[in-house]
């Protein structure tokens, strides 16, 4: 049986910005390997560190100790808390050992202080992995049948599934060790659902995804504040008012949960770009959005930051100049507090 890999695109963007992370140098990661943009996202969240004179070291094998310090700091920057360092610690991981046995990620009986140095092996990493975030945070985007080889605990069944580990043609390979650079890919993707990775047969169309929709914010009220702020600046610009469409508001309404998410807008958590769905909902209108994020509800916010937004000029000029007919538009609160917005624009 033939497997595709479809891996989703991270694109953490702002009206048309690209991401910013910290300034992290390691002589030893160049923009050209695989593990570039993981080292880069890992270290400015503060979960993994260099191994000392600017290295990264990412072809060294990970530890029993790196593996609970990353589960631990994946868990407290999810829940937003701070690690405090034991004072009175042994071995520089004892602090974040005793995170995570306080959090649940691990047990006292997983795992010995004495093996803190020891290589750690790739099911135990799937174990701690596993455990680390709610349940809510592995949505299953990958069918069991596709595997590469049917897993052999209910842990990697669980991450497989979410599309964290995916395997290879050899299968999980469970019982080997695991390289720095390998495990930090896995962390991009416990942090970030546009990174897990959609497996899917030769041939076979990517599985439709449509989220739970949560946190939702009054669709109504909110459509029709934001339609008379498009249509007066239509007006403006002296182009026809557009009317709400029922199936483009179904279309932002998945963009912006998928957004909340923390998937890029145009491509849902299983890979698809957005003009997929409407192949999937049976859309016939052509359309194109517009996207954003704030710390406010307020629709006036949202529409002001669109129209000086210095991506104004492609998507955004949609609601000053295009021919469109056709508008929908929700707006998420996301986990972080802010509200992630989407808005599309139609035409026949």
């Amino acid at each position: 049986m033939k497997k595709r890999l479809l891996g989703l695109v991270l694109a953490l963007v702002l009206f048309g910005s690209v991401p910013v992370y910290a300034d992290v140098t390691f002589t030893d990661v160049q923009e050209s390997d695989y593990f570039y943009i993981s080292v880069l996202v890992a270290s400015d969240k503060g979960i993994i560190n260099g191994v000392g004179n600017n290295q990264f070291n990412p072809y060294g094998i990970l530890t029993v100790a790196e593996a609970i310090k990353l589960s631990a700091c994946i868990h407290a920057n999810y829940y937003d808390v701070d690690i405090t360092p034991d004072a009175d610690s042994v071995h520089w991981a004892d602090g974040y050992y005793n995170y995570a046995v306080e959090n649940g990620i691990i047990k006292e009986s997983d795992f010995a202080k004495a093996d803190f140095d020891k290589a750690i092996t790739r099911d135990r990493l799937f174990y701690i992995f596993a455990n680390t975030l709610p349940d809510s945070e592995y949505i299953e985007i990958n069918d069991i049948e596709v595997a590469p080889e049917k897993p052999s605990t209910d842990y990697l069944t669980k991450l497989f599934c979410a599309g964290i580990v995916v395997g290879n043609e050899q299968g999980f390979e469970s019982e080997k060790n695991i390289t720095r650079a390998d495990s930090v890919e896995m962390v991009l993707r416990m942090t970030a659902h546009s990174r897990r990775r959609l497996v899917f047969e030769e041939g076979q169309t990517p599985p439709v995804y449509t989220p739970a929709v949560e946190n939702e914010i009054n669709r109504d009220i909110i459509a029709q504040e934001m339609l008379t702020l498009v249509n007066d600046t239509r007006a403006k610009n002296n182009m026809q008012s557009l009317t709400i469409h029922s199936d483009l508001m179904r279309v932002a309404n998945i963009l912006a949960t998928e957004y909340s998410q923390g998937s890029y807008p145009h491509y849902l958590l299983d890979g698809r770009k957005d003009f997929y769905i409407a192949k999937d909902l049976g859309i016939s209108i052509f359309f194109e959005t517009n996207y954003g994020k704030t710390a406010l509800r307020q629709s006036s916010e949202f529409h002001s930051n669109v129209m000086a937004s210095e991506g104004r000029d492609s998507n955004a000029n949609r609601a000053l100049f295009s021919e469109d007919k056709y508008y929908g538009v929700a707006s998420i609160k996301g986990a972080d507090g802010n509200y992630y917005w989407v808005e599309c624009f139609g035409m026949d």
